[in-house]
């Protein structure tokens, strides 16, 4: 019998926080070139260009870090979910930042 709040599964913290410190580090370093190579972008493409630099290189270190890990969500609903709150949340900050 399991105690209380236990799960059968087990979570992978370290890997969860390497990904969030390779994720900001990556995403620290995207945003010091692009900026550094245009101040008058718009939001959206630098937001566009920021993910095409960095998701290449995320891919590549879990992937060589962890080659037995597969990158696919375990509910590709959520994230789909996830992914377009996130979309929307942008677009709205984006008009509310263009009307001022």
């Amino acid at each position: 019998m399991q105690a209380l709040g236990a799960t059968a599964r087990t979570d992978k913290v370290g890997l969860a926080v390497l990904a969030m410190v390779l994720t900001d580090l990556t995403l620290s370093v995207a945003d010091a070139a692009i900026k550094a190579t245009s101040s008058d972008m718009p939001l959206w493409q630098f937001f566009l260009l920021r993910s095409a630099v960095t998701m290449p290189f995320l891919i590549a270190i879990v992937k060589w870090l962890y080659p037995s890990i597969s990158l696919r969500p375990g509910h590709a609903g959520w994230a789909a979910l996830r992914s377009g709150l996130l979309l929307a949340s942008l677009g709205a900050c984006s008009n509310m930042s263009q009307t001022q």
